[in-house]
Formats: structure tokens, sequence, C-alpha cells
């Protein structure tokens, strides 16, 4: 017995919290340390840990999609990784260029800027926010600024990719971040989305993460069916960067670069230093995350709507997001 521990899930955790009070205890390690064909170190480390439950590896995911963000690095720079300053210094630094496309202010705030303000702005630990200080209300001024509208519908759309100094991509391949790098004239870097302190925030989508029920009857003869299934030599030729290291490195020295209609060029050392250190450092966490950061997200786009409609003054629109964030993160505690 197999079953879909994982499927087109944004990351582990959320299942797997469930899964604690449900019997799927089997430990990969065990089998692993024996088998002749596998190993856990084939596979990236982020990607073992994050299915690690109680000190036991419950499942190994095959295929990874990454959810990041590509800059320019004529604008960015070569390295990966921004804060909330850097965004700021871009914008005035680059005026003839416009940051994500002018989106919506719930689309920017939600998808953009989340992370960051659920960082920079909660102790979540200690159960206290920090809404109603300047800090906050000069970002919301600034990311309505960069906005189009208040609402996920109302995007600003029109604007040519060479206007944009960055774009949400959703890569699933060495070649599909090879298409980006087309559509920005080779000039691209995957800085990953904003955090407080600077790191590059890389979200993901994990495929066919398989586990087996520790009640199962018939342990062994999954296992037969999991190694052949994580061990193929081509790979389970599903959607997304592979777990496995051999697979993931194979697929970065057979990716070519169009940059034009007759000439291509395979990825720099450079390029697949950047996918693979982007596919290591995902963020498996995000869930973990992610049902507290949405309510609060939700908190603050209600109030803010005071403040974009011209009723109400940001302070004003601060202290409420203030007063009922505060209830909400003790709440959490």
């Amino acid at each position: 017995m197999v079953t879909y521990f994982s499927n087109l899930t944004q990351a582990p955790i959320q299942p797997s919290q469930n899964m604690l009070a449900y019997p799927l205890r089997f430990c990969y390690t065990d089998y692993l340390d024996e088998s002749p064909v596998l190993e856990k170190d084939d596979f990236l480390e982020n990607v073992t840990a994050a299915y690690t439950l109680e000190e036991r590896l419950v499942c190994i995911p095959t295929t990874i999609l990454l959810q990041t963000v590509l800059g320019r690095s004529s604008l960015f720079g070569e390295t990966s990784g921004w804060d909330m300053e850097d965004a700021m210094s871009l914008t005035e630094r680059y005026p003839d260029y416009t940051l994500f496309d002018r989106n919506s202010f719930a689309y920017n705030l939600e998808f953009f800027w989340g992370d960051y303000i659920a960082e920079r702005f909660v102790d979540w630990e200690n159960g206290v926010c920090g809404f109603d200080g300047e800090e906050f209300c000069c970002l919301m001024k600034w990311i309505a600024e960069q906005s189009a509208g208040k609402e996920y519908e109302n995007r600003g759309g029109g604007q040519d990719t060479g206007e944009q100094m960055a774009i949400q991509a959703a890569l699933s391949s060495a070649e599909e971040y090879a298409r980006y790098l087309d559509e920005f004239d080779q000039d691209a870097v995957i800085v990953g989305y904003p955090s407080s302190d600077g790191r590059a925030l890389h979200r993901v989508q994990v495929f066919d993460a398989l586990g087996i029920p520790s009640r199962s009857r018939h342990k062994e003869g999954a296992w037969a069916f999991l190694k052949y299934f994580l061990s193929e030599p081509e790979g389970p030729g599903l959607y997304g960067f592979p777990s496995r290291r051999d697979l993931l490195e194979q697929m970065l020295e057979e990716t070519v670069v169009f940059y034009s209609v007759f000439d291509q060029r395979p990825l720099s050392e450079t390029e697949k230093e950047q996918i693979l250190n982007a596919v290591s450092e995902a963020d498996f966490s995000d869930v973990i995350r992610r049902g507290r950061k949405e309510k609060l997200l939700t908190i603050i786009r209600e109030e803010m709507e005071g403040y974009l409609d011209g009723y109400k003054t940001m302070e004003e629109a601060a202290a409420v997001i203030q007063n009922r964030a505060g209830v909400f993160i003790q709440e959490e505690r």
C-alpha cells in the first residue's frame, strides 16, 4: 500500500500536521540505509529535512516547482536576495522601470510583500506586533504608489517586459528558466521574494510525495515500488525540478539557452549555480506560516481600503490594523 502523502501541494507541512495523528510512521531512512541503489544523500537536503517528522523521513517527493522572482541583473546585481529598503531604492533609482508590472494593491500585498510584512512587523512567539509605527505606514503608502488599483481584478497590465524590473516566475525546469532569460534579453538573476533579513525566499510546490502507512501489511512490496519509482535512470518524467541531485545536475547540463532564432548556448556556470542554489534553498516552511499569514494580510487589506478610497488617513488605518492584528496574533500563540 502506497499513499499519496502530498501532490501538487505548496509544501509538505500542512498535510503532515494531520499526519502526526495519522498512522503514517513509515521511515524511509531504515530502507535507504540498506538499499544498494538509493541513499538519503542522493536527494536534496532541504527536501528530506522538510519531510522528516519526529526524526523519521516519511516520504520523498519526486519533483519540485519553484515560485520565485526574477530580476534584471543590470539593476539588481548578480546576487540573490533583497528587502524592502532595496525595493524602494530600486524604484527611486530607475523611475523608467515598473516593479512587477504594477499589479493591484491586494495582489502586491499578498504575493510579493506578505512574507516580509509577517516577518518584519510581527513577533509571533511573544504575540506582539508593530503596525502603528512610521515604518509600516511608509511601507503601505509606497506599495499603494507602486500598485494599480486596490482589488485583485484591477491589475494594470499593458506593460512590456522590457519596462519591468522583475517578474514573478513559476519555474518548473532549467529550460523554463532559459525561456525567461530570453524574455529578459539574457539579463536576469533569480532574486527570490523579498524578506526582512534580505535573504532570497523561494516558495515551492511538490509532486508525487509518496509514503507508506505504518499499518500497511505490504511494506516490503510498497518499498520495492518506491525504490523503483525514485531510482529510474531517466527520472520519474514528471513536471518540475528533480529532488535527486544527479538528475538535477543532469538537467542543468542538458539545458540550452536560445539567444536568437538559430543560435543557442549551454547554461553558464553562474546560471547553473543560481538554479541549484534556488532549488536547494527553497522554503518548505511556507505552509507553516501561510494560514496565519493569510489571515493577517486579510486584516491589513480590509483596513487599508479606507485609506485607498480616501476616507481614512494612513495613521487611522494603521491604528485599526494594529488593534485587530494584535488580537489575532495573541490568539495564534
